[in-house]
């Protein structure tokens, strides 16, 4: 990865000072183009919330006469709303009040960070209240204003949170947000461990967490797993599980190359909230979470998701531009259902749903042998470890797109006894020259803590592979032997395996594992003789690197 982005920081003491695991990268971002409509800025406001907290805020009215709709919006994880500025003075200057603040526990702000829960939940419900008896805001009712919400990251998941109890929200737009951070920070039982510890240094160096928190992330990072307390802390602070309970229209905006909240998060909102009947759409694009920098979304990326944003807002909460589909307020004709970013053409492609497509490859016909086994060899954890690793190829005969989750189904026998193997795998592209890239820099982890079939989703990536390429599944133990350089200082991106566990694989006729890969058209193979061989890979090593 090093050769092509570069560490936004230096080390991780830079990173915690500059607010790194906040949402200060969405700082990248070029800035939204202004609109025409002039606007005044009143700074450091103090709102009492209710439980008698200070929550100090800036409010940003345009200078028209008259009651306008208003947009609710605060910062990510360590920042403060001066983050939010630039965003704040686009929809003013569309002509809508909008009210940044400081999250609780944050910036200026009193109280102690509760990860966007109740308290918050609570504080942006005061908020909400706030802005109906603003003389400048239109209102829908008593204590009712016509309102939306925009944020990146920790000011995306309080869009969800909020919503789930106050149906006063009119239209949201949460920007690379979770949908269950028992997945985020610690999935299938594989704690990442990078984001988990960088985030937790990170709310002690920039906010005041609360006891809670600081109890049960110090039990992790002694033991380096997450204790089920821990987990169900988690459980309570996201929208899984409670998407039904959501009926305000939704626009989703995240990242290919998030490697916080992962676009399967993003698909899994998506998919609950239309489930349920809610008016959601999503906008994927090339950025996300990071510790490294691939220089920002192009200029024709983020105008498309500021653009989209505006267009959802400007639908749902302007006089005269809304409609009134019942169950799910008005509609945004020009904003897609789904909206994914291709980056080999620096284009978006537009779908009526999530590409649902799908071909079954057998891991068998992508590696010699009848099983493949993954070890650690040579310390443990994290220090000095070093991984086999198992691959499949699958050369295409056809092009194809690659566009969604791609599933493993695999025939699995954990070796070395206790504790569990972890198992990490990618998807990478590899040219006829032998060159490999994988997808988006995304690994994707699990616990193997019995042997039978196990189902792994690997992460959710965009690609176009032209005919006579190979795609190939990697397995490993350590996922610092897949990604060069997943963080930039000494852990690696999870908690590995612990020394000699391992896993077997098992990919013969009798006891098969498969690849369910996403694509839109389906897939060609290769011949099976014009496919190069590895039989000299014979036994258990399955064509270990």
């Amino acid at each position: 990865m090093s050769t092509r982005r570069e560490f936004i920081t230096y080390g991780l003491t830079a990173a915690l000072g500059a607010g790194l695991f906040a949402d200060r990268a969405a700082a990248l971002e070029p800035e939204p183009e202004q609109g025409d409509v002039a606007f005044s800025t009143t700074e450091a406001l103090e709102i009492e919330s209710f439980d008698g907290t200070t929550i100090r805020a800036s409010v940003f009215e345009p200078d028209v006469d008259g009651e306008r709709p208003a947009v609710l919006m605060t910062h990510g994880w360590g920042g403060t709303r001066a983050d939010r500025r630039p965003l704040a003075e686009y929809y003013a200057s569309h002509g809508y009040v909008v009210l940044t603040y400081d999250s609780r526990g944050f910036g200026e702000s009193g109280g102690e960070v509760g990860v966007d829960g109740p308290n918050e939940v609570g504080d942006a419900r005061t908020l909400l209240t706030w802005l109906a008896n603003r003389d400048s805001v239109a209102t829908d009712g008593p204590d009712d204003p016509r309102v939306g919400m925009d944020g990146y990251s920790y000011g995306a998941g309080i869009q969800l949170m909020t919503a789930i109890v106050d149906d006063r929200l009119d239209a949201l737009v949460p920007r690379w947000g979770w949908h269950d951070l028992r997945f985020s920070n610690d999935p299938n039982r594989v704690l990442k461990w990078a984001w988990f510890y960088g985030l937790y240094q990170s709310g002690i160096a920039n906010g005041e967490p609360n006891d809670r928190f600081l109890r049960l992330s110090e039990q992790a990072v002694e033991a380096r797993e997450a204790p089920e307390e821990l987990r169900a802390f988690w459980q309570s602070r996201s929208p899984v599980g409670q998407l039904g309970a959501i009926d305000t229209p939704t626009l989703l905006i995240s990242g290919w190359e998030d490697r916080l909240f992962t676009a399967n998060e993003a698909f899994a909102n998506l998919q609950g909230l239309r489930d349920t009947g809610t008016d959601a759409r999503l906008v994927m694009y090339d950025y996300g979470h990071d510790f490294v920098d691939s220089g920002g979304p192009t200029e024709t990326q983020t105008a498309y998701a500021n653009d989209a944003a505006l267009a959802w807002l400007d639908a749902h909460l302007k006089d005269g531009e809304t409609g009134d589909d019942e169950g799910s307020g008005a509609t945004a004709p020009d904003v897609p259902v789904a909206s994914l970013y291709r980056s080999q053409a620096d284009t978006f492609e537009t779908y009526d749903a999530l590409p649902g497509g799908e071909t079954a490859l057998p891991l068998g016909s992508g590696a010699s042998g009848g099983s493949s086994q993954v070890r650690l060899t040579g310390g443990s954890g994290n220090q000095n470890a070093s991984s086999g690793t198992a691959t499949f190829d699958f050369r295409v005969d056809e092009a194809v797109d690659v566009v969604g989750t791609p599933r493993l189904w695999l025939s699995v026998t954990p070796t070395g006894g206790d504790p569990s193997p972890h198992l990490f795998g990618t998807l990478s592209h590899v040219t006829p020259d032998g060159e490999a890239t994988i997808l988006k820099d995304q690994v994707a982890a699990t616990r193997v803590e019995s042997a039978g079939l196990l189902a792994f989703d690997l992460v959710g990536v965009e690609r176009r592979v032209p005919a006579g390429h190979t795609l190939r599944v990697t397995l490993a133990a350590a996922d610092g032997s897949l990604v060069e350089d997943a963080v930039p200082f000494d852990d690696a991106l999870y908690v590995d395996s612990e020394s000699p566990a391992g896993v077997v694989v098992n990919h013969s006729p009798g006891a098969p594992s498969t690849l369910a890969l996403p694509t839109l058209d389906g897939v060609e193979l290769a011949e099976e003789e014009e496919r190069e061989d590895d039989d000299d890979d014979e036994g258990d090593d399955g064509g270990d690197d």
